[in-house]
């Protein structure tokens, strides 16, 4: 589930998904509530043995190496001292 931001909350809510945009979760948290980011969800292709085919072994290491690059930002940023 992707949380994005775009009208006006009311109600206190305390979420748990996958994606939110920086303007949902302050939406939510000024409304009084939580929001905690899982991280992207793998949709993966399989074969009917149970093995991903090319197509999904291409998408999960793409996947796989965009969460680590967005990992490596974050702890270079952190060493800085700037914050999200």
């Amino acid at each position: 589930v992707r949380l994005l931001g775009k009208g006006e909350l009311k109600a206190q809510l305390h979420l748990e998904v996958a994606y939110a945009t920086e303007s949902a979760k302050a939406a939510v948290e000024k409304a009084g509530g939580s929001v905690k980011v899982t991280g992207v969800k793998v949709k993966r292709r399989m074969h009917k043995s149970g093995e991903p085919g090319k197509r999904g072994q291409r998408r999960v290491k793409a996947i796989e190496g965009r969460a680590a690059r967005d990992k490596d930002k974050a702890e270079r940023l952190a060493a800085k001292g700037i914050t999200g």
